[in-house]
């Protein structure tokens, strides 16, 4: 009998059906090629999580022009890019999931210094706390002109194997900020009330319907509540989810807050599922399955969120980031032997901001994948590991999952060295989860 019988249900999304409700949101990593084409290092990072039983992956976010915000992102903006993705979505369809592309627009996120100098453009010129720059408000000729941008970026993924595409319509970027009125000063049909800040989300949505045909899955990343002082809060998410269900999105990723909010979304002071809540509103108003985020890192919250009904489906993303097998240890019966992420960010996020590759706390092997498979030993051995620290520790998992005979010396009466501390910390005290 399966443990966590809703958690790995199969479910449908327009045409395709995936086998459990476990997702893997798109994350930047940093590990394509400078260009932004597809890389050994890309493709390693996901085929692991992809054999590690995950339902759907994500990936991205994928720029739908030239106004990239980040190093080393995933490109689509342009053909040539076609035949790599299409080595990535092989490879990961070949090892089990399903797979999706995040097409954005950051807008205002958008750095001149990433741009050769240009001026990035929003729905208004209204200053940006991530960047220190003031965009110019696209004219209203424009605006139909990078609509379609995103259209051809949709039909791009089609055209290269994912199996569906998610159009990024929170965190602050583009389509964010035209929903606004903390970034939507205008006075034409794409400002003012609530029915006209939609307009130009609904308006993607519509054209990347006609661009990729009735049965292709659209998913949409929204925010259940910007977290922003004066900005959009539940009851415009609820309107916003509606029309986007009219309009022929499949799916919902409902997650919170933009970059700049100042609630903390992802670090260990937040709770686990806290932010569900969020989902669940959006639920109740729409028809369509709902995908719930942050902080949910365990199979039985994940199954006790599911089991009521606050949610379809699960997004995992940094639980598989530390434990690409994730999915298939709550599947086997073997949740004890899961390596819990435990939101120190210090790998991910972090690095992310500082322009360095995705690494992570708990898992070594991210990111280098393919240069540290751990397989079996031609020459099992006797090994003494003095030391039961998280180095000591780790050595002694790797060598035991290698074949050899390991025996682990501590001095204390117990294990975890200096991590241990974190238990005595307001805050920090799931650090100790790594032991």
């Amino acid at each position: 009998m399966v443990e966590f019988p809703n958690l790995f249900s199969p479910i449908r999304v327009n045409r395709i059906e995936l086998k459990n409700r476990i997702v893997m949101t798109a994350t930047h990593l940093g590990y394509n090629a400078p260009g932004g084409d597809v890389s050994d290092r890309l493709v390693g990072f996901y085929e692991e999580r992809a054999k590690g039983g995950i339902g759907l992956i994500i990936v991205g976010g994928c720029p739908v022009d030239d106004h990239v915000s980040m190093r080393n992102m995933m490109r689509i903006d342009d053909d040539r890019y076609v035949a790599g993705l299409k080595r990535l979505t092989c490879t990961v369809k070949t090892a089990g999931a399903k797979i999706a592309a995040q097409i954005y627009q950051a807008g205002r996120y958008v750095h001149s210094s990433m741009i050769g100098g240009r001026t990035p453009f929003s729905a208004s010129e209204v200053p940006s706390a991530l960047t220190g720059e003031t965009p110019r408000a696209l004219e209203l000729e424009e605006i139909s002109l990078v609509q379609e941008k995103f259209a051809e970026a949709a039909l791009r993924a089609k055209k290269a194997g994912f199996d569906a595409v998610e159009i990024h319509a929170a965190a602050g970027y583009l389509i964010s900020q035209f929903l606004s009125p903390v970034t939507n000063k205008r006075e034409d049909r794409y400002g003012g009330p609530i029915e006209n800040r939609i307009r130009f989300g609904l308006e993607v949505v519509d054209r990347t319907r006609k661009a990729v045909g009735p049965d292709y899955p659209i998913v949409v990343r929204l925010s259940g509540h910007e977290f922003m002082n004066r900005g959009n809060g539940g009851r415009e998410a609820k309107r916003f989810a509606k029309a986007l269900e009219e309009a022929g999105c499949d799916l919902l990723n409902v997650t919170v807050g933009w970059h700049e909010s100042r609630v903390p979304q992802l670090t260990t002071f937040v709770p686990r599922g806290c932010f569900v809540y969020a989902a669940q509103r959006i639920k109740s108003s729409v028809s369509i399955p709902v995908l719930a985020c942050n902080r949910i890192n365990d199979p039985p919250l994940a199954e006790a969120i599911l089991q009521r009904g606050s949610a379809d489906m699960i997004a995992m993303t940094r639980a598989v980031i530390a434990d690409p097998d994730f999915p298939n240890k709550a599947l086997g019966g073997k949740k004890n032997k899961i390596y819990h992420c435990v939101a120190c960010n210090q790998g991910c996020f972090d690095n992310i901001f500082k322009s360095k590759p995705v690494a992570c706390l708990v898992n070594p092997r991210v990111g280098v994948e393919g240069e540290t498979r751990i397989v079996p030993s031609g020459n099992p051995k006797k090994i003494i590991i003095i030391g039961g620290g998280p180095a000591g520790m780790k050595a002694a998992c790797t060598a035991a999952e290698r074949g050899h005979k390991v025996f682990l010396v501590e001095k204390s009466d117990r294990l975890g060295g200096q991590l241990l501390l974190n238990r005595n910390i307001p805050g920090r005290e799931e650090m100790a989860t790594v032991v």
